[in-house]
């Protein structure tokens, strides 16, 4: 029988990229994670359709290589990208988008109800036609989170990285939970957890 430790897959979300980007205040644990990834003691992943979040110049990213040169920007460019359920015109990087059948839309249909409940996930129904900008802001932003947390649940992901507060509200981490999400740790809570492993 082997006496190893399987290595944890630890998802960071966009939040993560965003504070090393600006050096925010849970830029030093998020690197302290990254250390601990290099040390091969836990497996950090990002889930590529992450790269269809707004940039900090307003512009969004075109091919899956602008994502990866902005997590080679923050020394994240080793990380592992993994898939999740694509949208045409949204975040479909080819290979790196699962095409949905009806256990993939239910998946994300019920991270969307958890998370967003008072947002449409229908885009038209959500924003118009032809569509509200501050509509389409808000609900690219709530999207990328749902197929953040499907490509972490898919991905059989062991622990979620977020200082999202809303993946952290207790009616709405535990719902995740038992959708697949395993554990839903900010940052610090992350390190405090994986340090000693």
């Amino acid at each position: 029988m082997s006496s190893e430790v399987a290595q944890v897959n630890v998802t960071l979300d966009m939040n993560c990229i965003i504070d090393l980007e600006q050096q925010g205040p849970a830029a030093p644990f998020i690197r302290e994670l990254v250390d601990l990834h290099k040390a091969g003691a836990i497996k950090l992943q990002v889930v590529a359709t992450q790269g269809a979040e707004r940039k900090q110049d307003g512009s969004f990213p075109s091919t899956i290589e602008d994502f990866r040169n902005r997590l080679a920007g923050v020394g994240l460019g080793d990380l592992e990208l993994v898939p999740s359920i694509g949208f045409y015109d949204f975040n479909f990087f080819l290979g790196f988008s699962v095409l949905a059948g009806a256990k993939h839309v239910d998946l994300e249909r019920k991270i969307h109800h958890i998370l967003f409940p008072n947002i449409q996930g229908d885009f038209k129904a959500c924003c118009g036609d032809p569509p509200d900008p501050d509509k389409e802001i808000r609900w690219r932003n709530a999207k990328c989170d749902v197929v953040t947390m499907w490509g972490h649940i898919w991905s059989r992901g062991d622990v979620f990285v977020t200082s999202d507060r809303n993946f952290h509200k207790e009616t709405k981490r535990a719902r995740l939970i038992a959708l697949g999400a395993s554990s839903i740790l900010t940052p610090q809570e992350a390190v405090a957890t994986l340090r000693d492993r």
